[in-house]
Parts: structure tokens; sequence; C-alpha cells
């Protein structure tokens, strides 16, 4: 159980992932909220297996963590059935394992769905969280 601390008057910051197109290899959504927008790459639905299916709609808390992989990423929180799903940089389906990619503009390249910028997108994301867990609602 992970407390937070959210100081009187303060209201934990929230992100909405909307699912919007699904193409062969992923899906493509946005990720948007007070201030913040970005493009998302994740795996298709596949029943929510573990590293190839995105993570099943609902809410969930996302806090800072340190990935040995990706570096300092957010983790999202209480996924049923689920462990180590993350919002890392990436760039193509193949970077994650039902993890949430973030980027600024999704693209083809040679067939596959493309996320760029993803790394600069990342950072933005720590900028506007500023480090403090956020509730994040996929629909």
């Amino acid at each position: 159980m992970h407390l937070y601390h959210i100081k009187s008057g303060d209201k934990m910051k929230e992100l909405r992932l909307q699912r919007h197109s699904s193409r062969w290899d992923g899906v493509i959504g946005s990720l948007i909220g007070d201030g913040f927008r970005c493009e998302t790459l994740e795996q298709k639905w596949r029943e929510n297996k573990t590293n190839i299916s995105c993570i099943p709609e609902g809410e969930y808390i996302c806090e800072m963590t340190d990935s040995p992989r990706f570096g300092r990423v957010y983790q999202v929180k209480n996924v049923k059935d689920r462990t180590h799903v993350l919002i890392h940089a990436g760039n193509r389906v193949r970077d994650t394992q039902g993890c949430i990619l973030v980027g600024n503009r999704v693209t083809v390249v040679d067939g596959d769905t493309f996320i760029n910028a993803s790394r600069v997108t990342l950072s933005s994301l720590h900028d506007w969280a500023g480090g403090n867990p956020f509730k994040l609602k996929i629909e």
C-alpha cells in the first residue's frame, strides 16, 4: 500500500488516455490532462496477457520509479494480474512489453507504427507531474 501526501486543498493531477486508432501492430491514443497532451502507442488488446497486451480500461495511480532498463519513468500501479507496467520512451510497438509509449506524433515507417520524440515527451511528462503521483484514466 502506498500513501500519497497531498497538501490540504491540493488535488492530484489527472491524465486521461483516449485510445482512438488500432493498427495491425498496436493501438494509438492521446494522453490528455490540464496543461499536458501527447500521443501514445501500446500493444493491441490481448486479454491483458503479460508482455503482449495493453492494460484494461480503468483508473490507476502512476508514480515515479527507477527502471533498470528505462531510467526514471512512471509506473502504472495496481493493474490486475500485471506488474511493472510503465510509461516510458520507445519508438515502435516492439519497444514495449505491455507498457505505454509516449511521443509527440505517430507516423508509419516501413509499415510499422512509429511514435516520434519519445524521450523529449517523457521529459515533458516528468515536468508536468513534477515527480508526483498522478491519476490515469484509460478509456
